[in-house]
């Protein structure tokens, strides 16, 4: 049984890919680059492609050699931080290419194909964002919203064809992206471990979830959100936005 895990060179995709593997199934990895010197064992194979690239009418054959999947889980994406006005338009409009618009074509492309027989999952890799506003990153919290409400609809239309649909909101987490994008003094150690998400993530999809916010602590953020939005926004500005000093993309 294989398993479609985009994104899967580094961070949570590399966690999701390695416990796929762990559940005895053939992991399909696709990212953009792969580590130098890093070679694949005999479960997993490794396509490279930028997703910022994947174009309308792409027949994404390198994907498709390798179905049928009993999972897809569409988890790359890219961020652009900073006051908004300062990022370019190239890059905003990359963003939403890589976080939604690639997942949409993939999507597509699968079902054309029937390469997701009954009983198949599809993840969104969504964002602890979509609940809280990002206002340091608008673009990619955008991209995040739209690809929740692509799985709500996914998710209604698939069920008949019995292909569950399963959406993620993680929080910040310990990846060189986090990393990358995190104001000067974030704590680390607050964010969670990969491992632990996808860890989560598998749990909860092999129980049929809809929706889930992994970690009790992103849990309790996302309720405050929505219970207390003025307090929240003023807190986000306070330990964020505040504290963004250059733009990141």
């Amino acid at each position: 049984m294989n398993v479609l895990v985009t994104g899967a060179a580094s961070g949570l995709g590399e966690a999701l890919a390695r416990r796929a593997q762990a559940r005895s199934r053939h992991v399909i990895g696709l990212d953009r680059a792969w580590p130098e010197g890093d070679q694949p064992n005999d479960k997993i194979i490794r396509l490279t492609r930028d997703l910022a690239d994947l174009k309308p009418g792409d027949p994404i054959t390198d994907i498709l050699e390798h179905a049928p999947y009993v999972t897809v889980i569409l988890n790359a994406a890219i961020s652009a931080t900073g006051p908004f006005e300062t990022i370019p338009e190239a890059v905003h409009r990359r963003v939403t290419d890589v976080n939604l618009t690639a997942p949409v074509l993939i999507i597509k492309r699968l079902l054309e194909a029937n390469a997701l027989p009954p009983g198949a999952s599809i993840v969104l890799v969504s964002s602890l964002s979509v609940r809280t506003g990002y206002p340091g990153a608008a673009s990619y919290a955008a991209s995040k919203a739209a690809l929740a409400s692509l799985g709500t609809s996914m998710r209604r239309l698939l069920k008949w064809e019995g292909i569950h649909v399963m959406t993620v909101f993680p929080g910040p987490m310990r990846t060189a992206q986090a990393e990358r994008h995190a104001p000067p003094d974030a704590k680390a150690e607050s964010r969670m471990d990969p491992d632990a998400v996808a860890r989560n993530l598998y749990f909860q999809l092999d129980r049929r979830f809809a929706e889930f916010v992994p970690g009790t602590q992103n849990q309790l953020v996302s309720a405050s959100a929505k219970l207390a939005p003025g307090l929240f926004d003023r807190i986000m500005r306070k330990i964020i936005y505040d504290k963004l000093d250059r733009s990141v993309y």
